[in-house]
């Protein structure tokens, strides 16, 4: 059975993340927000990858977040969203007589995903394991969340 997912609420935060990609590319004069962000990261600001997504009737969030620990971290959930935040820690020793290059990124972050209409934030329950942190609460199944068509009936002569 295929489902239309033109309006789900992940299809529509992507709708709204296109349209700030767009506005950040006009106002930085042509620089893409994807380019801009990138430069901020290059200066010691990050931001974790996050995968998202509707399992049944769980809605599962997913941080990698190599490197840490799960001491590291903090999870914050409210009635419509789920923060996670937290400090990667540099640990550099400076070698008197070597070279030192470094490509990872360093510091403090913090991702807001909003949850689907129906999550019961109170049933999320947090788990980490291989630099991966887990956070899945329970959420109305997508059928029970499938909207459908209303006919309009007209009055009169209206067809």
């Amino acid at each position: 059975m295929a489902t239309d997912t033109r309006y789900t609420p992940f299809s529509l935060m992507r709708q709204g993340l296109d349209e700030m990609d767009r506005w950040f590319t006009r106002l930085a004069g042509g620089t893409s927000s994807k380019e801009w962000m990138g430069s901020a990261s290059r200066m010691g600001e990050w931001s974790p990858a996050v995968e998202a997504f509707q399992r049944g009737s769980e809605f599962v969030v997913r941080v990698d977040a190599p490197g840490m620990t799960r001491h590291d971290l903090d999870v914050e959930i409210g009635d419509d969203a789920l923060t996670i935040s937290g400090e990667r820690k540099s640990e550099q020793k400076n070698e008197s007589h070597g070279t030192f290059w470094t490509e990872r990124t360093y510091g403090r972050f913090s991702r807001t995903i909003p949850l689907p209409p129906g999550a019961i934030g109170e049933s999320a329950k947090a788990t980490f394991s291989n630099g991966v942190l887990e956070v899945v609460m329970q959420a109305p199944s997508s059928e029970a969340r499938r909207g459908r068509k209303i006919d309009i009936s007209g009055q009169g002569g209206e067809k």
